[in-house]
């Protein structure tokens, strides 16, 4: 069950090194930087590759891709369904994030 609500900065350090995050959004609040490792934590956990998260999500493979970096935003309709396979253990508020919060 994945009930992160947030990372230390140590644990964030490591994942961001792990983790193929765009550098531009490593400048974004934490809270949203946060969203997007959670978001790459549960890809893995629930899904073997991205190409699987594709056809589940009803996406292609890039946008998979661009959702993990953070270039683009994960809808939040695409949330609920992650929300949906994990049973609730990954909740689409903590994983979805808006342009509002990126400012």
């Amino acid at each position: 069950m994945l009930t992160v609500i947030s990372f230390t900065d140590q644990q964030r350090e490591k994942l961001l090194e792990r983790f193929p995050i765009d550098n531009e959004v490593k400048n974004y609040p934490i809270s949203v930087i946060d969203k997007v490792l959670r978001l790459n934590i549960a890809i893995g956990l629930y899904f073997k590759n991205q190409t699987e998260a594709a056809i589940y999500l009803e996406v292609g493979q890039p946008s998979i891709c661009k959702y993990l970096k953070g270039q683009l935003l994960l809808p939040m309709h695409r949330a609920k369904k992650i929300e949906e396979i994990s049973n609730k253990s990954v909740l689409a508020q903590d994983i979805c994030f808006t342009l509002d919060e990126v400012k």
